[in-house]
């Protein structure tokens, strides 16, 4: 019984050394170590219930149960299976995630690295973590480690640097296969490393380091878990990066809108100075040219007279053209004021108008009920203005003209359209329907200047739509348009 008692003993020692060992270590080495402990304890107990069951035979039954559990909890800590593994390392690196993961926003660099060897050190347990960050320019490693030192190497000078250049998880013990480590480490009592590059594609970020006072007892697992963690530092790094990017783009976006609002506002004022210094002399040229008809239409004879004509039909055209400009640019600086707003009451308001400027004309119009919008109704009723007297332009040749306001539905939305039966046009030059001053009639034919469309189509983009038009030649033209929910 003395020689059981000591074995028992000896074996409960040993189990309160392991779990002192447990307590320091961290990820899956822990849990592991735990099991360990209890398999001593139970092999100790073991060892005391086969000693008693000489002196009490009925306890010879527990020798078979301990022994059985002292055997699973050595197998759990020594032959660990991979789901097990797992399971242990999943809480661990939740919890770096979470912590790794939280916004950065206006920390820099240093600061980010810190937090991520803090967060490391508490996962791995070891007595120090450092992240190096790779210096393309220098080639050198800047190590930042959790006591808050900061130490630049060449990859050559460091233990850890060769996880970067190998490009692979790798354990370096002091003198094992002759590795001498730095004498900066050596006073601080630390005797072996576990290291991972820290790589995302084909970026090397650098290598996390893992530092401890004496060799891993579970060197496979460490080097998981250690490469597992520099993967994610490396995603938050990348994160990082992107960042600081959309940062700069913003800044520079920033910047470009306030040159372009000014630019805007230079371009509004040259138009409105522009428009205002030229109608005085159109003006003169129309007047005097009038004049010169009235007054001298003996001495100047059919031709002057038919030249003066077309002097006079020229400025006017001008005046109109410098009017439409100006519409063109008061649509697109003109604030937006959203509200419902009923499309069909508009359209067939727009279209008595219409009628009214051409009562010669018996054009059938039809509204479709119930159209209702969002969006700003001034602006809006220049949109049905212009492509509604498209319309009833280009139907002027037709017998029997009609034109048709509807809406439908396609791809989720609702499209709205003006159709008409009129010439209609060619669909290979549908991109130039929009631009300024570009038509695709003679004036000759058709009167007008060539903003309307351009106008339509600034307005719709405004309300955050998009319009386009179909048509084929002598069966007419349908302009459709969006208009999304503010």
């Amino acid at each position: 019984m003395p020689l059981v008692l000591y074995f028992f003993v000896y074996e409960a020692y040993a189990a309160y050394v392991v779990l002192r060992a447990a307590r320091r270590a961290g990820g899956p080495a822990r849990p592991r170590l735990i099991a360990i402990a209890v398999g001593s304890f139970l092999f100790g107990g073991t060892l005391l219930v086969a000693g008693l069951a000489s002196l009490f035979p009925p306890a010879a039954a527990a020798t078979n149960v301990l022994g059985l559990a002292c055997g699973l909890a050595y197998y759990v800590g020594f032959s660990t299976p991979g789901f097990l593994r797992r399971a242990w390392q999943e809480p661990e690196l939740r919890g770096f995630v979470n912590n790794a993961m939280r916004p950065t926003s206006g920390a820099s660099i240093a600061q980010l690295v810190n937090r991520l060897a803090d967060a490391a050190a508490s996962v791995v347990g070891a007595d120090e973590v450092a992240i190096g960050l790779w210096d393309d320019a220098k080639g050198v490693l800047r190590h930042h480690a959790t006591d808050g030192q900061v130490v630049e190497a060449r990859p050559d000078e460091t233990v850890s640097g060769v996880a970067l250049e190998l490009q692979r998880p790798v354990v370096r013990v002091e003198g094992e296969a002759g590795q001498a480590f730095p004498e900066r480490l050596r006073e601080r009592g630390i005797r072996s490393v576990l290291a991972a590059p820290i790589t995302w594609g084909t970026t090397r970020y650098g290598v996390l380091a893992a530092y401890a006072a004496r060799p891993p007892l579970f060197a496979e697992d460490g080097l998981d878990l250690v490469e597992i963690l520099a993967g994610q530092i490396a995603l938050v790094l990348r994160n990082h990066d992107l960042f600081a990017e959309v940062r700069l783009l913003n800044t520079e976006l920033e910047r470009r809108v306030v040159e372009l609002d000014a630019a805007n506002d230079e371009l509004s004022s040259f138009a409105y100075a522009v428009s205002h210094d030229l109608r005085a002399p159109l003006r003169a040229i129309d007047g005097f040219a009038d004049v010169l008809v009235e007054e001298k239409s003996a001495v100047l004879g059919e031709d002057g007279r038919q030249h003066l004509g077309r002097v006079r039909a020229a400025a006017q055209r001008m005046g109109q053209l410098i009017d439409d400009l100006l519409q063109l640019s008061r649509t697109t600086r003109a604030e937006l004021n959203r509200q419902r707003v009923d499309l069909t009451a508009l359209a067939r308001s727009v279209a008595a108008d219409h009628a009214a400027r051409s009562p010669e004309r018996a054009v059938t119009f039809q509204a479709e009920d119930g159209l209702s919008v969002e969006a700003d109704d001034r602006l809006l009723r220049v949109v049905l203005d212009n492509l509604i007297g498209n319309a009833w332009k280009f139907t002027r040749p037709v017998d029997t003209p009609l034109i048709k306001v509807g809406a439908k539905h396609e791809n989720g939305s609702r499209v709205y359209y003006v159709r008409d039966n009129g010439v209609g046009f060619e669909m290979e030059y549908r991109q130039k329907l929009f631009a300024p001053f570009q038509r695709l009639h003679s004036p000759r034919d058709f009167e007008g200047s060539g903003i309307g469309l351009a106008t339509v189509r600034r307005v719709i983009r405004r309300h955050g739509g998009d319009v386009w038009a179909e048509s084929e030649p002598g069966r007419g033209a349908t302009f459709y348009f969006t208009l999304p929910a503010s």
